[in-house]
């Protein structure tokens, strides 16, 4: 019983779908801007993710992690250590962005610095134990945000995203 109500929602939503979708070709057709529909452009659709994936992470995310913070953290849990430019290069940062993400988990006690032993001149950045404990319970918690964004996807239509995006980001 579950299953055919699960098939008539979904057969609901992509009716809907449709017609939006025909509505606003209509509507954009009559005001000049040709067969132009900001809701089938590329940019429109990853930001609109980026927020769903944003909401469902602040709901669900312990200790208050931003996605960039989570993102640091596990990054650091995964390497050990490395200094503050190779993290941001890792986890795709510039200069500025990661800067601001590290004083802040220092600031909470889940970062410390640390001179290189190879170079007094560097600094390493690493998680404290509470940084590694908060970390390991975030991740814990990630594989269910990811579940909850990709919901509405086949087992096939996961897979297909994922390799997508990392063929657009790489």
């Amino acid at each position: 019983m579950q299953d055919r109500t699960s098939a008539v929602i979904s057969q609901a939503r992509g009716e809907t779908r449709r017609r939006n979708v025909s509505a606003r070709r209509a509507l954009t057709a009559k005001n000049g801007v040709g067969s132009f529909v900001l809701e089938e452009q590329v940019g429109f659709l990853l930001r609109a993710a980026s927020q769903r994936n944003t909401e469902l992470f602040s709901q669900r995310m312990v200790a208050g992690l931003t996605r960039v913070q989570f993102t640091t953290l596990a990054k650091l849990l995964q390497i050990g250590s490395c200094s503050q430019n190779e993290l941001g290069r890792l986890v795709l940062m510039d200069r500025a962005t990661i800067k601001d993400v590290v004083s802040r988990l220092r600031k909470r006690g889940f970062i410390r610095v640390q001179p290189d032993a190879h170079d007094r001149r560097q600094h390493v950045l690493g998680l404290t134990r509470l940084g590694e404990r908060t970390t390991r319970r975030a991740i814990a918690i990630a594989p269910g945000i990811t579940e909850q964004m990709l919901e509405r996807l086949s087992a096939a239509e996961r897979k297909q995203i994922i390799k997508l995006l990392c063929k657009i980001i790489m």
